[in-house]
């Protein structure tokens, strides 16, 4: 049996199960596949600062909008964006994915401006 440390053990069951997937693999296969693993890693991270980094804005926008009596909820702006993101994605995610994904940070960010 193989072991293989990806520097993050997680829970028991997790960690088993990675070793089981680890172990199946020939070894070309077993190193793309932790260097995909480490490549995620590294677009969580970068997806995180800019998650923060909208959060900062929309908190900003927040306190204009509470300091100017502006209503928090804006459909207008949430359709332009949509509209807006899907013209610029290329894919693989679909519209619909895409859609989702922000609507639900946008959902989660409003929660700052209150």
């Amino acid at each position: 049996m193989e072991i293989v440390f990806n520097g993050n053990f997680g829970t028991s069951m997790q960690s088993f199960a990675f070793y089981t997937v680890i172990k199946a693999m020939n070894q070309e296969i077993k190193e793309r596949f932790l260097q995909l693993r480490e490549n995620i890693d590294e677009v969580d991270e970068e997806l995180l600062k800019v998650l923060n980094r909208r959060a900062e804005l929309v908190i900003e926008v927040g306190q204009i909008k509470q300091k100017e009596n502006i209503q928090v909820l804006d459909p207008d702006r949430e359709s332009q964006l949509m509209a807006r993101l899907s013209t610029l994605n290329d894919g693989p995610i679909e519209d619909e994915m895409l859609k989702d994904i922000f609507q639900s940070i946008i959902d989660i960010l409003k929660r700052l401006q209150v």
